[in-house]
């Protein structure tokens, strides 16, 4: 028995399959740039949220989505992972205590409330 597929149903099909596809490609670029460990240069740091973190932390990896999508959306942002020895240096230079750490210009929030990441993030130049 063959079953014959509307024109509309078969173009329906391929959206949604394309959709499932372009979420999964979003996916795997998201935990590509979460695990990378590159040594970050910080040089003018005025007006960028820098965003610390590590990729073996359940907190980070609880709001690294999110905050990925902020900068994917225009938000200036800079991902550093602790993870990396040499990105140990910015401990002392910022307070660090403890990860994920959001700092821009005098604002800071440790944690995962994404309404106060959001707040860091978006924070206007005073």
């Amino acid at each position: 028995m063959k079953v014959k597929f509307k024109k509309e149903g078969l173009i329906f099909l391929n959206v949604i399959m394309m959709i499932v596809v372009l979420l999964l490609s979003g996916q795997l670029i998201i935990q590509h740039q979460e695990k990378e460990r590159i040594s970050v240069k910080l040089t003018n740091t005025q007006n960028v949220t820098l965003f610390f973190y590590r990729d073996d932390c359940r907190d980070c990896q609880k709001v690294f989505d999110d905050v990925y999508w902020q900068k994917i959306s225009g938000q200036k942002l800079i991902f550093i992972n602790m993870n990396n020895q040499s990105n140990r240096r910015y401990i002392g230079k910022y307070d660090l205590v403890s990860v994920p750490t959001f700092i821009k210009n005098h604002h800071r929030y440790v944690g995962t409330n994404l309404s106060k990441i959001n707040q860091v993030i978006r924070e206007d130049k005073n």
